[in-house]
């Protein structure tokens, strides 16, 4: 089980991370900057498996390179050498069959009179000067499974002619802000769907339902399970959390009976509450919360539900440092967690550890539509190695019309590389924190 469940969850990240990049790639498309490479996992490459269609210039004829086509030199290092190319004919365009590097005399090459000589079978023999090459985007297969990435062209060389770092600066913002839009878009799907299938999730007041229960516990002794309704202890009723916590205030080492519903069956227990609970732990050792109910929604309200749904969830995130701040919350509460702590949480999810009293897929949903809103929330944040540093430096260009003077741009890219340390610094640190010292589920 722990195996599947550590490969759900890589499938899982690598998926939102993927839904990111694939922003950035599609802007980059649709805005005519050049891709190179979009990458499944992180680097080493194991193999490419699908190249797009490309385009190259020999002399004044324009070529188009089919998808997957190997071209037998590097095209980089072959502009302005001479080359012959067969090619078809297809519905206006000149489709490459075949190129290779012209032979020269005395290392000069001369473009024949007659550049485009018909061939049988309905080709053409085109040759002269390799002007352009532009090679179609290769999708790869990489060694480590967790993301993946997209390697426009010129990323941040803006002397490269149809690379990101040359295109306008309203172009590089929109691109920069497309991965977490997309990030934005997964969450308001995920969310539709789950409206839509599950309802509106309805705290029920007055109920108060067992959340969790502790290991070696009272409860557990007495046979409790999460999911069960309190109603009554020695005859008390039960209609809040504090109703709880005072009545069994008033008897700990004392046997009390406890009155619950389960699956709609009333049943009873005795219990002795503790008066020395572990540390962290309650008298009884559960975790309550307000009885969780499903209200049905209407083909009009799944929409509305689902947007308010997630503008409430990014404004909780950009909340969340001012509440810690203002000790609203505890910092243990609001803490930053690296893989192993969304590991520990999805895995408590999906063993119903967290949350067990509502559907384990509308549990799943929930914590993907957490993960995605998150990447896409912290990927705005102006730190220059990721999206929101991009947009930062691209917004006085937008502003003034001018690019950023060269006698500053060593000084942008110095930060831009003690940014990226200090990024990947402190995921080691996020990381490490959470083997030695755990995410604590409430």
């Amino acid at each position: 089980m722990t195996l599947r469940l550590i490969l759900e969850f890589i499938g899982a990240l690598a998926f939102l991370i993927i839904i990111h990049e694939m922003g950035h790639f599609i802007a980059c498309r649709a805005l005519n900057v050049e891709v190179e490479e979009f990458g499944i996992g992180l680097p080493p490459k194991l193999f490419r498996f699908w190249r797009l269609k490309g385009a190259m210039t020999i002399g004044r004829h324009r070529l188009e390179i089919p998808r997957n086509f190997e071209l037998p030199f590097d095209a980089r290092n072959s502009l302005k050498r001479g080359v012959e190319a067969t090619v078809k004919p297809v519905n206006g365009k000149l489709v490459l069959r075949s190129i290779t590097l012209a032979a020269t005399e005395d290392g000069q090459y001369t473009p024949p009179a007659n550049d485009y000589v018909a061939l049988p079978n309905d080709e053409v023999r085109i040759s002269g000067i390799l002007k352009e090459v532009v090679l179609g985007t290769e999708f790869t297969i990489n060694a480590l499974p967790l993301g993946g990435f997209v390697r426009p062209k010129g990323e941040n060389d803006p002397e490269v002619f149809g690379g990101l770092a040359a295109a306008p600066a309203w172009k590089r913002v929109i691109v920069a802000f497309a991965g977490p839009v997309m990030n934005l878009l997964a969450a308001l799907i995920f969310l539709v769907y789950t409206f839509g299938v599950y309802g509106n999730p309805v705290a029920i007041p007055n109920q108060v339902q067992i959340a969790a229960v502790d290991a070696d516990s009272p409860a557990q002794a007495a046979g409790l399970r999460s999911c069960d309704v309190i109603n009554s202890i020695n005859g008390q009723p039960v209609y809040t959390h504090t109703d709880l916590s005072a009545i069994i205030a008033q008897n700990l080492d004392q046997p009390v009976t406890l009155a619950y519903t389960r699956n709609g069956q009333a049943n009873t227990v005795s219990l002795v509450p503790r008066s020395n609970p572990p540390e962290g732990k309650g008298a009884m050792g559960v975790q309550v919360s307000n009885r969780l109910t499903f209200e049905r929604l209407s083909a009009g309200q799944i929409l509305p539900a689902s947007f308010s749904t997630l503008a409430s969830t990014g404004y909780e995130m950009i909340n969340l440092p001012i509440r810690m701040l203002s000790n609203q919350i505890a910092p243990e509460e609001g803490r930053l967690v690296g893989l192993k702590g969304m590991y520990d949480i999805y895995a408590g999810v999906r063993t119903g550890d967290l949350f067990a009293c509502a559907p384990q897929p509308f549990n799943v949903l929930n914590f993907l539509i957490t993960l995605t809103v998150s990447l896409g929330m912290l990927n705005l944040l102006p730190i220059p190695a990721l999206d929101g540093g991009r947009i930062l430096f691209a917004l006085p260009e937008l502003v003034v019309g001018r690019r950023i003077s060269p006698q500053y741009e060593s000084f942008v890219n110095l930060i831009t590389f003690v940014s990226f340390i200090l990024l990947i610094g402190a995921l080691l640190f996020v990381n490490f924190r959470d083997f030695i010292n755990p995410v604590q589920f409430p």
